[in-house]
């Protein structure tokens, strides 16, 4: 079996992909404030600002009687856009526009945070941090084809992130950057504010765009050069599920082995995708296989594996394991699915 590469996107003549794979974070859940001790005694503060992708991080000493505790709580969007450095009076216009969209950007200005990335994007075309954030504030503003014409020529550039204004005025150590984008409907991975984000909140927008062809070729072209992290193999999964190509969810979730959250995600299609062929007893392997070590996995996933293994004993004829599964979903989560149904257990109309 053979994965079916999909014809390459266009991103210009002799461009190829030019994506760094590295840091990547993968979460199921929330976000939240972050609090680390290293080994040196110090301690590090990691301030969300909500719906954003900006944190705001502060370091001190522990120990220090002069120390003044600062409570989280306390920490506001004003706050954090206040203190990244400013242009100066003769800063160049894309400089002070940038810095313009990253304020109203904090602040949940979209509109006035888009116009002025918008205009740095004009005013010098050699950046490129000003055209990932007016593609992320376009898509969130609910313009997929500008945030795609945006997004696109980042991925295609051979320039590095973080550029100059990036590097400016968002300094490494003072603020954290990171996109949270969907890899599949319970999966989201939290991705450094880069090429590597810009690759996959892409591949997001053509999805949802039904360009799932041009999804495809897009991950796939990436996971090409070098071995492919988890993130990219399940979202590739992800996206050729719903294309049908059962075949191909297989051959790319070939190497899984479920660790984690994001790799039980990858297992429960390449069982769907078994199933879907009719390799009912391969499928079964595969579930029992991620539903071995269920302490600290996500729960949705574990209900929904378990509930897919009962699908493929009934298929098989074990009705007496189907049922066992079925019960310990129903256990756990009366409403989930059509499981009272199965059991046979009638429900209280709402």
């Amino acid at each position: 079996m053979a994965i079916r590469f999909r014809r390459s996107i266009k991103l210009g003549p002799g461009v190829r992909l030019n994506v760094s794979k590295k840091s990547m974070g993968v979460s199921i859940g929330g976000r939240g404030i972050r609090y680390s001790v290293n080994t040196s005694g110090r301690t590090t503060r990691t301030i969300g600002v909500p719906g954003t992708g900006l944190s705001a991080v502060s370091t001190s000493k522990l120990g220090s009687p002069k120390e003044k505790k600062t409570d989280t709580r306390e920490a506001s969007r004003g706050d954090a856009a206040a203190d990244l450095p400013r242009p100066g009076m003769f800063a160049p216009s894309s400089e002070k526009r940038f810095y313009e969209g990253v304020q109203a950007y904090i602040r949940g200005d979209l509109p006035r945070a888009r116009r002025a990335f918008e205009a740095a994007s004009q005013a010098d075309s050699r950046n490129l941090s000003d055209d990932l954030f007016a593609g992320v504030v376009a898509h969130r503003l609910g313009d997929d084809a500008a945030a795609a014409t945006y997004l696109e020529k980042v991925v295609a550039s051979d320039a590095e992130l973080p550029d100059p204004l990036m590097r400016k005025f968002l300094p490494p150590g003072q603020v954290d950057l990171a996109l949270n984008v969907a890899i599949t409907p319970r999966v989201t991975a939290t991705v450094p504010f880069g090429s590597l984000g810009a690759c996959l909140l892409l591949a997001e927008i053509y999805q949802a765009a039904g360009r799932l062809d041009d999804a495809i070729g897009l991950l796939q072209q990436l996971a090409s050069d070098a071995s492919v992290d988890n993130a990219f193999t399940v979202a590739l999964c992800d996206l050729l599920f719903e294309d049908g190509d059962a075949e191909g969810v297989i051959e790319a979730s070939n190497d899984l082995v479920p660790d984690s959250d994001l790799a039980l995600a990858g297992l429960l299609l390449r069982g769907q995708a078994m199933a879907k062929l009719g390799l009912i007893e391969a499928a079964c392997s595969v579930f029992t296989s991620a539903l071995k070590k269920t302490a600290g996995r996500d729960k949705s996933l574990l209900l929904e594996l378990r509930y897919q293994r009962a699908l493929a004993y009934d298929a098989l004829g074990k009705q007496a394991q189907a049922k066992r599964d079925l019960e310990k979903i129903f256990a756990e989560r009366p409403d989930f699915l059509d499981v009272a149904s199965r059991l046979g257990i009638a429900t209280r109309a709402t």
